[in-house]
């Protein structure tokens, strides 16, 4: 695939599976239409403006993180609470456990990475300028989310929010970064 950037403008705007507030989905795969029920991974924000239980999602592993706010403190069925701050490392935990969120002072935007456990798996990371986007660690997908500053991958110039997708047969890429740079970096393993 070659690069692929999706612009915040494009994140599709839908209901929580729970009802309980609004999603923007960045992409979903595979990309012909997956549903929340048959999604084999997908990636989304949520503005949450009040403490409450996230959604259930049987057979999946997921991981949160923040993009704008002071975060949030996670209470996780059976696992100490776990606090998700904008320098905190994400949070991951298995999307069929019951699961809180409280708001840590204020209304979030998070990040949410959802992979099947039986098809995918993915890992998280906050980045800066100090990392090579195009170390892809034999990922079959890997997707960067630009949280503030500014990101130029070849000649595509991508700010807050806006998404660059590659796999490990997209080429090497050139690129450059504000020096205020901070990026999510996913990579996603079909099993």
């Amino acid at each position: 695939m070659p690069l692929k950037i999706l612009r915040q403008a494009a994140h599709r705007a839908m209901a929580w599976k729970n009802g309980g507030g609004i999603t923007y989905e960045v992409a979903v795969h595979p990309d012909n239409g997956a549903s929340l029920d048959s999604f084999e991974w997908r990636l989304s924000m949520a503005r949450v403006e009040s403490d409450g239980p996230f959604s259930i999602f049987p057979g999946i592993d997921r991981s949160l993180a923040i993009m704008e706010g002071n975060g949030v403190n996670l209470a996780i069925e059976n696992r100490p609470s776990v606090p998700v701050t904008l320098t905190s490392d994400p949070a991951s935990f298995p999307g069929d456990v019951p699961v809180t969120a409280f708001l840590l002072n204020g209304t979030v935007l998070d990040l949410n990475i959802m992979t099947r456990r039986s098809a995918w798996s993915h890992h998280i990371e906050l980045c800066g300028s100090d990392i090579d986007i195009n170390d892809r660690d034999n990922s079959d997908t890997s997707i960067l989310i630009v949280r503030n500053g500014t990101l130029t991958v070849t000649d595509q110039v991508l700010t807050y929010r806006d998404v660059a997708m590659l796999d490990r047969d997209t080429p090497a890429l050139s690129f450059t970064s504000s020096t205020d740079i901070r990026f999510f970096r996913i990579r996603l393993w079909q099993l």
